[in-house]
């Protein structure tokens, strides 16, 4: 079988205030991936787990990789090309996450030599006040400088994530950082709602009142963050950017592959610790889960997951979860064959009310939500859950 692989590179330099993925900071990395060529130990680590897992579940090849975290742009120009270039042949697609305060002209050079062909830069603001706020390492100077080397340098496919909602963001300055951003002729843009993850300093500067303290930047309220994203929305499709999933926009032909994968709950593989994976199988699924902790991980990488069944309940309730995310919606087709039932008579209630609001849109091929249904994507979810 074919299936996505995602590696997880889980260190950080500085983890952002907002931020609830799993990574640990380089200064704790284990001792023995910390001398000069730091990363060796965990790039072998990497391929050993990829081997394993691909004989566990018989992949032959991989549809898309994609290398996030964490911040894989820590990782060394050698590093990289090692960890990725046995892994791009015959990829679809091939991504990897940067901190553009870390990119190199050297980096990038051994990103494309290794058959990297597409870059997703974590940008989030062009504000040093709003990037400071929510505790990023990098600034406005250094985003730009990257965007300019990389519009210079790189040959593949860029994309961008902003977010909106941030301490001291106004719609007028979200805007201007969009329209900066697509000068340097980029091809995505993920522009995300600020989350406040529980258990995360920004959720405690919330509590502290830090963002109503006089002289602080003031966080936006609910109103004022979600028109601020829809004056983003309609700038970029205004500009030709469509969006094809609640938070993602792009030029036609250039939308992440990979992402897809889990939207349409297709078969993926996570390796690197904390990482998570997915099979397909038949109406149901295996969910892999990496424990997170980098240095037992390290010492037995192939035996570092634990496994369980995800029952057909639960997959054709996150096939709507996910699938419903997308702009074109579930695949009545697609969903029929893996569940031998149409979606729309699985929620008839639900999908005639929010088609009769104009807020749902029921054809022979899919069920999908408009752009105004996209808006409210969760009362749907609930509504859908609540009818399963």
């Amino acid at each position: 079988m074919r299936a996505s692989l995602y590696v997880h590179v889980p260190v950080c330099l500085k983890k952002c205030d907002y931020c609830d993925f799993f990574s640990i900071p380089l200064a704790d990395f284990p001792a023995n991936a910390s001398r000069e060529g730091r990363f060796n130990p965990f790039v072998r680590a990497i391929h050993r787990e990829i081997g394993a897992r691909a004989r566990r579940f018989s992949v032959s090849a991989w549809n898309t990789l994609y290398i996030g975290g964490g911040t894989p742009s820590l990782l060394d120009p050698t590093a990289i090309y090692e960890l990725a270039s046995p892994l791009t042949p015959g990829t679809e697609e091939s991504t990897i996450e940067a901190n553009p305060e870390d990119i190199t002209g050297e980096w990038l050079d051994a990103c494309q030599a290794a058959g990297i062909g597409r870059l997703s830069l974590g940008m989030q603001s062009l504000r040093d006040e709003t990037l400071n706020a929510i505790g990023r390492r990098g600034s406005a100077a250094s985003n730009r400088s990257a965007l300019g080397l990389v519009k210079k340098r790189w040959r593949g496919s860029v994309s961008v994530d902003f977010i909106s909602g941030l301490p001291g963001q106004t719609r007028e300055s979200l805007l201007a950082d969009l329209r900066e951003a697509l000068s340097f002729n980029v091809d995505h843009v993920s522009l995300y709602s600020l989350t406040i993850g529980e258990g995360t300093p920004l959720e405690a500067h919330i509590r502290a009142g830090k963002f109503a303290i006089p002289g602080n930047p003031s966080l936006p309220d609910e109103e004022e963050a979600a028109a601020a994203w829809i004056s983003g929305r309609d700038f970029l499709e205004n500009r030709g950017y469509a969006q094809y999933e609640v938070s993602n926009f792009a030029k036609p032909g250039r939308e992440s592959r990979h992402n897809e994968t889990y939207w349409r709950l297709e078969s993926y593989i996570g390796v690197g610790p904390g990482a998570t994976g997915t099979i397909a199988k038949g109406d149901e699924a295996i969910r892999i889960t990496n424990r997170e902790n980098v240095e037992r991980w390290l010492n037995d990488p192939e035996n570092a997951a634990e496994e369980e069944t995800i029952p057909r309940e639960s997959c054709i309730l996150e096939s709507i979860l996910m699938g419903m995310r997308m702009k074109k919606g579930v695949d009545r087709g697609r969903f029929m064959a893996r569940y031998g039932v149409d979606f729309a008579d699985l929620v008839p209630k639900t999908i005639r009310d929010w088609t009769s609001k104009g807020l749902c849109v029921l054809d022979g091929e899919s069920v999908a939500l408009t752009k105004e249904g996209l808006l409210v994507l969760n009362r749907f979810l609930v509504d859908c859950a609540a009818e399963l």
